[in-house]
C-alpha cells in the first residue's frame, strides 16, 4: 500500500514540474527575463537557463 502513495505522490510532483516547465517557457516565450521566470515558475536558475536557451536556438 506504501508504494502506490509513492508512486502517486511522484506522479503528481512529475506533473506539476511539467506545468511549471510549460509556464516557465510560455514567461520566456513573451519575454520575461530569466529572473522573473525563476521567481515565478518555481524551478531553478539553471532549469529556466536551459529552457531559454532551448527556445532561441
Amino acid at each position: 500500500m506504501n508504494f502506490m502513495l509513492n508512486d502517486n505522490k511522484k506522479a503528481v510532483e512529475k506533473a506539476a514540474k511539467e506545468k511549471n516547465i510549460e509556464f516557465a517557457k510560455g514567461l520566456l516565450a513573451d519575454g520575461m527575463s530569466i529572473e522573473f521566470t525563476v521567481r515565478h515558475s518555481k524551478l531553478s536558475e539553471a532549469e529556466v537557463r536551459e529552457l531559454a536557451s532551448k527556445l532561441s536556438a
